[in-house]
């Protein structure tokens, strides 16, 4: 209950400037520093890009309010395999028509993280599924064992795995 994340989604880069440009106007460091900052261990900012195609998100997403996001900390060296085997993954779960939305993402700067974001509207949308992703992707492509190999092939990419998951506050969301 004590960490906190602002976010805000599909900004171009273009963009970046007019939000620096209307921070430094509206002296928002100011107010952070004399408000904020003294309650704060610490914090950061990143950008991460969004990976579009291999994701699978709603276009009305306002429904969801918890959020369980797998962090993956990469090895060095293993961008190739982790696009590789994030594409397959997203492509056999699209082809077996996996029912559930989720979402791709790279952290621009700082560590080598890419996030895997399953949304859900409460916490009872939180139980397993009676038929696991690795269930229905051994049944889909009809062999248990190319199923294991290819999650292994995916969690030997990293060197920690997390999992966290982040609720929405609407107290403290806007909209635009």
């Amino acid at each position: 209950l004590n960490y906190y994340v602002v976010r805000h989604c599909c900004t171009e880069w273009k963009e970046a400037d007019n939000y620096v440009k209307w921070g430094r106007e509206n002296k928002v460091n100011d107010h952070w520093n004399k408000h904020t900052d003294q309650y704060v261990a610490s914090y950061s900012h990143y950008y991460s890009r969004v990976d579009f195609a291999n994701s699978y998100w709603p276009e009305e997403d306002d429904k969801f309010n918890y959020f369980g996001v797998n962090s993956y900390k990469a090895k060095i060296g293993a961008a190739r395999s982790i696009e590789a085997t994030k594409k397959q993954l997203s492509d056999y779960a699209k082809g077996m028509k996996w029912p559930y939305p989720w979402s791709w993402s790279r952290q621009i700067g700082g560590e080598s993280k890419i996030s895997l974001v399953i949304p859900y509207e409460n916490y009872a949308a939180m139980t397993p599924p009676d038929v696991s992703f690795f269930e229905a992707l051994a049944k889909h492509i009809g062999d248990k064992k190319k199923a294991k190999k290819l999650f292994k092939r995916w969690a030997d990419n990293f060197e920690e795995i997390t999992y966290t998951v982040y609720r929405k506050r609407e107290d403290m969301s806007m909209t635009e």
